[in-house]
């Protein structure tokens, strides 16, 4: 049986490779990145027929749903979900000079995107088990 996963902010970086290691392991992957010019390029580099652009911003419910009904239009099940996608919008600033809203922000994206993730795809991935069994 096919093994399909999805790896979140993957066109470059950590993302990245693990998109090209599982690729090379023999699963079907979905490369998610926020950006598609940037998302296309990275399937493109990869040069492996197993892996397919999906947009996806988490920070974004709306990006989220596309991504389902997307991945949901090729295939019925997911075995594996890397939620990689995170910001981080501090660097260089002391913690004593950090505005709140900025926190707000790396944890509206890192936390809630993540879990909005979870709660999204749990479906696809509880599919697996019914599959399997």
């Amino acid at each position: 049986m096919t093994k399909y996963a999805l790896v979140t902010g993957a066109n470059k970086g950590i993302g990245y490779e693990v998109v090209r290691q599982l690729a090379e392991n023999g699963f079907e992957v979905f490369l998610g990145a926020r950006n598609e010019e940037l998302g296309k390029k990275a399937v493109e580099s990869l040069s492996k027929s197993n892996v397919t652009f999906v947009q996806l911003d988490i920070s974004s419910s709306q990006s989220i749903q596309d991504s389902v009904r997307t991945i949901k239009g090729m295939t019925e099940h997911l075995d594996v979900l890397i939620n990689n996608a995170g910001i981080a919008l501090d660097f260089n600033i002391q913690p004593s000079e950090v505005e709140v809203g900025m926190l707000r922000d790396i944890f509206d994206v890192n936390f809630f995107g993540t879990f909005q993730m979870m709660q999204a795809f749990l479906p696809l991935l509880k599919k697996v088990e019914e599959v399997r069994w």
